[in-house]
Formats: structure tokens, C-alpha cells, sequence
């Protein structure tokens, strides 16, 4: 999702030319990610597992072949490589790590289940070297690179407001109104970053919905989603990113709404909210008490930052 339009410099996201782990690991260099810490727990002797050694050859090879980078966080990361089904379309990979000791590295494509590659990490974070180049760059894909995303709103997390919690009955919608530049008519969003803190288990869900202008409230058909488990969420209001691209275009002055919803008994996260500094203005909130009834508090607002494509197409 992140890459250049037209023949402007561009920031060309590249992983660590070298992986950061012991020689008993690689026993060298690969050109990827740099993965710093202890992956998994040793013997005295300093030998390393050969699941551990397979899994951390897999995620090299993986991203070695990436085209584009969309999520780079210390226990996480996503990309996508060239077509591996047939379909024509790039994939997208995510490797994450949920934070706490012993649970494994997970690997998912296009949204899939994950499954673990390295069993019980005690200890990783993901390094990222990030350069600015000049003119046009080339992609090892038959397709065209994806457009660029741009910001089109912020609404920054202080922790001075109050805490919603998720649960399968109460939700949260962020309904907002972005702001595109001079000349701009029309955008595509691609994903969404909000501070949460994970509580417990079940999944956590974020989607755009179109507003009922009447009723000021989300619709009920959800245009584009992205689910996560709570496990995998971050911890202490970090921030989580969901990928909402193959949304449909909305029009320069649309009000959007983005759901935050979960699945299972019990609660999967809290979520902040901030008081809003313009009432009604430009945005506000809606919660739910039942599935799908949504009452409005426009004294709040959620953090979020919403990315999109800029007059995509064109």
C-alpha cells in the first residue's frame, strides 16, 4: 500500500540488509530484517533449535522478495510480495509477535489464520532502516506498484480522556470527516493506526461503514475490515494498525465511520477516548450497548490516524 505515484521523490521503505542475530543463528549476514535480542531460549552451550534456525531462514526469504512495507513495529511487520497464487495480485505477509515470553513468531498470509514459525520467544524486536531516494523506482512485480497513502486525518491520543472497553455488545465508531488537499476530489483509505490495550481474549475488528447523514449513526454493511486476535494486539495503549484497503472511493467532504467491534465472551481490549476539541464539527463518536444500536456522544473522539490514496487512479 505504500509506495509513489507519478515522478516525485518518494521514500522507498527497505528492511535491514542484515539480520542482527548470532552467527549460531545465520552464521552471517542476510539481506532482510534485522531481528535484535533473544528469539528463543538456549542451552548453556549456545546451540540453537532447528525449528528456530528454519523459521527465522523463512521469514529472510520472505522479505527479501517485499515490494512494499506496510506495518514496521518491534513485534511486528507487514509487506507484500509478488503473486504466489496464481490470481495475479501481490500477497501480503505478516510476521508478529505478541510481546510476551514464550509465545511463538506467527506468520499469515493475506489476512489467514497465523501460525507460529518460531516457538517460545523469549525476546525480539524488529530494527528498520528507512531511506529517501530520488526519481523512480523499480518493483520486482508484472503489476504496478500500489499508490501512495497519505494522512488524511489525525486525532493524536493524550490519555486525559476516559477508557471504552470492548465487548461482543459494545462497540465503538469513530465517525469523521477527512481533510484532503487543495485540488483533491476524491480518496480511498487504506488503513487506520489506534491506540489499544489488550484485556483479554477473542478478536477485534475494524471496518468502514458509510454514515447515515439523518440518523448520524455508521450503516450497518461493512465496505472493508481487518481482524486481528487480541493476543496480538499491543499492550499499554500501543498502537495497532488494520489494513482497510479494497474499500470502495469516497468523495472530498464524505463523513466516514470506523467501527472498532470484537468477537467472543469476553472483553478483547480497552480503547481510549479523547474529549473533542470541536463539537460535532468534524467528528465524534458512537457506541453501542446491543449489537448494531449505536448512540451518539459527540464530547468525544477516538485517536486514530487515517491513511488513504489521494485521487486514486489518477
Amino acid at each position: 500500500m505504500i509506495t509513489l505515484r507519478h515522478q516525485r521523490g518518494i521514500s522507498l521503505v527497505e528492511l535491514l540488509v542484515a539480520m542482527a542475530m548470532s552467527a549460531t543463528v545465520l552464521g552471517g549476514a542476510v539481506a532482510a530484517i534485522g531481528l535484535s535480542g533473544r528469539t528463543f531460549q538456549s542451552a548453556a552451550s549456545g546451540i540453537q533449535s532447528g525449528g528456530a534456525i528454519d523459521g527465522l531462514a523463512r521469514i529472510s526469504s520472505d522479505i527479501q522478495l517485499a515490494i512494499s512495507v506496510t506495518e514496521r513495529t518491534a513485534t511486528a511487520t507487514t509487506f507484500w510480495v509478488p503473486d504466489r497464487t496464481g490470481d495475479g495480485a501481490p500477497e501480503q505477509i505478516r510476521y508478529a509477535w505478541s510481546g510476551t515470553a514464550g509465545d511463538p513468531i506467527t506468520y499469515s498470509m493475506n489476512g489467514s489464520t497465523p501460525i507460529a514459525v518460531i516457538p517460545e520467544v523469549e525476546s525480539i524486536a524488529f530494527e528498520y532502516l528507512v531511506a529517501s531516494v530520488q526519481g523512480q523506482a523499480t518493483f520486482i512485480t508484472d503489476g504496478p506498484p500500489p499508490a501512495t497513502d497519505e494522512i488524511i486525518f489525525e486525532r493524536a491520543y493524550t490519555s486525559t480522556g476516559t477508557i471504552h472497553t470492548l465487548s461482543a455488545a459494545s462497540s465503538v465508531a469513530a465517525i469523521l470527516q477527512p481533510a484532503l488537499p487543495t485540488g483533491s476530489s476524491t480518496f480511498r483509505i487504506t488503513r487506520v493506526q489506534i491506540p489499544m490495550d489488550k484485556t483479554g481474549a477473542g478478536t477485534v475488528t475494524v471496518a468502514i461503514h458509510r454514515v447515515n447523514m439523518l440518523t448520524a449513526r455508521p450503516e450497518t454493511t461493512a465496505l472493508a475490515s481487518d481482524t486481528c486476535r487480541a493476543s496480538d494486539l499491543p499492550g499499554a495503549m500501543g498502537t495497532a494498525e488494520f489494513d482497510l484497503s479494497g474499500g470502495p472511493d469516497f468523495t472530498d467532504g464524505d463523513f466516514i465511520a470506523i467501527v472498532v467491534s470484537q468477537a467472543g465472551a469476553t472483553s478483547a481490549a480497552d480503547i481510549p477516548l479523547e474529549p473533542s476539541p470541536q463539537y460535532l464539527t468534524d467528528g465524534w463518536i458512537a457506541t453501542t450497548s446491543a449489537p448494531d444500536v449505536w448512540g451518539i456522544d459527540a464530547t468525544k473522539d477516538l485517536p486514530i490516524v487515517v491513511y488513504a490514496e489521494i485521487d486514486p487512479g489518477n
